[in-house]
């Protein structure tokens, strides 16, 4: 352990998923130290490495907030299956459009009017398999899923081969398009 005679900072990362509050905690941090001192051009949310100076107690402090990976799989699963509008809001992109299995296009606001009066539920997301590719600025995730679906009145498994398209806007990632598909049941073996 350092005894502080060498006047290097101690170094604090911050690191976590996607809109967890690394930020919030950054900004916190700083704004309550002795000092402050931000990397220029550093702006909260945008997804980018920032660095931050300050001092507490009189000792010299450096703080990284690394950017969330683009890994919002599990938030979308929780906001889908709570039907969390403010979340939705935020993972879709306003022009977000989803086709489901029969090939029918859904908009952002057709799915989360579904989800706000009921006509579509999931009290059950389970992955069973996922892969992301990620280039520059978007990103393709594809996996496979069974739920547990309530719509029309029935509740149903239903079990789903998937495809996203994430795309990183004004530094946040968001989905722009969503590809469902039911895959067939292979028939058994006597």
């Amino acid at each position: 352990m350092r005894d502080g005679s060498d006047g290097a900072p101690r170094c604090a990362v911050l690191v976590g998923p996607y809109l967890s509050g690394k930020t919030k905690l950054f900004e916190g941090l700083l704004a309550s130290g002795e000092t402050a001192a931000r990397k220029a051009g550093h702006a909260p949310a945008t997804g980018e490495l920032a660095v931050g100076h300050t001092s507490f107690m009189g000792e010299p402090w450096a703080l990284i907030d690394c950017p969330g990976s683009i890994e919002f799989a599990q938030e979308a699963r929780n906001a889908l299956m709570a039907a969390d509008i403010g979340a939705l809001e935020r993972i879709f992109a306003d022009d977000y459009v989803q086709y489901d299995p029969s090939g029918q296009p859904l908009t952002k606001q057709q799915v989360l009017e579904n989800l706000r009066t009921s006509t579509v539920r999931y009290p059950s997301i389970v992955s069973t398999g996922r892969s992301i590719r990620i280039f520059a600025d978007f990103a393709i995730v594809h996996g496979s899923e069974e739920d547990v679906v309530e719509a029309d009145g029935r509740r149903f498994s239903a079990r789903y081969l998937y495809m996203d398209v994430v795309v990183k806007r004004n530094g946040c990632w968001q989905i722009v398009g969503s590809l469902l598909a039911r895959p067939e049941e292979l028939p058994q073996e006597p």
